[in-house]
């Protein structure tokens, strides 16, 4: 997890339809606490993008995860 978390660059993805972000994230302990300690991380926190709605009905966005710009999956 050390090196994992030394080198790795995790990377979220929402899209829905043809919309698409794609926000940094991090590598973290959860439950958070006040210590950073890489050999409890088991959870990756990802940003929540800006999303501009098309219409008044909420739009379900699918999440996918990806370290150093890999394969993205199903978050």
């Amino acid at each position: 997890m050390e090196v994992l978390d030394r080198y790795a660059t995790p990377t979220c993805r929402f899209y829905y339809g043809s919309k698409m972000e794609v926000t940094d994230a991090q590598i973290v302990t959860y439950p958070f606490t006040g210590t950073r300690n890489p050999n409890t991380a088991d959870h990756i926190h990802c940003k929540t993008p800006k999303w501009t709605l098309d219409g008044t009905d909420p739009e379900t966005a699918t999440l996918e995860v990806s370290l150093n710009g890999q394969n993205y999956l199903p978050g």
